[in-house]
């Protein structure tokens, strides 16, 4: 979970604010932000969600597990293919879905047909304490 503590001390680095700014921010205590920056706690699932809801830039399998989602990834690109071909003062056709997992989606009823081809490549499981463990089936 250390590696999870660094990539929020990177979100802060990044941000230009302090481990408080950054607690006021999530709506979360200030020791218990400095105790899981500390290593000494873990953090919750309920403070990766703060995270990456209030910083929507933050994909939230890069904040678990240090890779960027593939969603993510066509995501920022479809969004800058749209923000190119969008004339300067008129609205874009396709409206800015999340998913639960925080994740941007430009057309959310293409969903499920993008997701039923595609193979797993991970799995996370959350449990109640807050602890999460991420699987890998077996190539």
């Amino acid at each position: 979970m250390k590696e999870v503590a660094n990539r929020i001390q990177e979100i802060i680095k990044n941000k230009g604010i302090s481990n408080s700014e950054m607690a006021d921010s999530i709506g979360l205590p200030r020791p218990i932000l400095s105790h899981i920056l500390s290593g000494r706690n873990k953090p919750s699932l309920a403070v990766i969600q703060k995270i990456t809801e209030t910083y929507s830039d933050i994909d939230v399998k890069w904040l678990l597990v240090g890779e960027v989602s593939e969603t993510r990834i066509s995501t920022q690109k479809e969004m800058e293919t749209d923000s190119n071909d969008t004339k300067k003062g008129e609205p874009s056709e396709k409206q800015e879905v999340k998913s639960p997992q925080g994740v941007a989606l430009k057309n959310p009823s293409r969903t499920t047909a993008l997701t039923s081809n595609n193979e797993i490549t991970q799995i996370v499981h959350y449990f109640t304490d807050g602890t999460f463990k991420v699987f890998t089936p077996d190539a």
